[in-house]
């Protein structure tokens, strides 16, 4: 499926969740991998990284009701967690449930203040 398409299912999953499709902000991380040197780039080792026909594509908006609200197509599952809970274990998933990667990130940029 091409990216077009993928942003325009994106798009309407979004809507059927949460609504309005204004104001949103969308982000493309493409997948890599490392052909020599996993893990030795921030040791000042070699490296040799290449993109993969691989992507994760992310919606997102901002809302000021101190919640988060994550929607995995993927799972089809929904979670909301409060923005309180980024510096807490309780009510988050247990183990490697998906939200727990993204909350990982946000708890980060919470804590260094972005």
């Amino acid at each position: 499926m091409n990216l077009n398409d993928r942003l325009k299912i994106l798009k309407e999953e979004f809507q059927k969740c949460f609504g309005d499709v204004k104001d949103i902000k969308i982000v493309r991380a493409p997948g890599r991998v490392n052909l020599i040197g996993e893990h030795t780039d921030y040791n000042e080792g070699f490296v040799m990284p290449m993109t993969i026909d691989r992507d994760i594509l992310i919606i997102a908006r901002k809302k000021n009701d101190k919640k988060i609200k994550l929607y995995s197509i993927d799972f089809k599952e929904l979670v909301e967690f409060k923005v309180d809970v980024l510096n807490e274990s309780i009510d988050r998933p247990k183990g490697k449930h998906w939200s727990n990667y993204i909350l990982g990130v946000l708890y980060l940029f919470k804590n260094i203040g972005c």
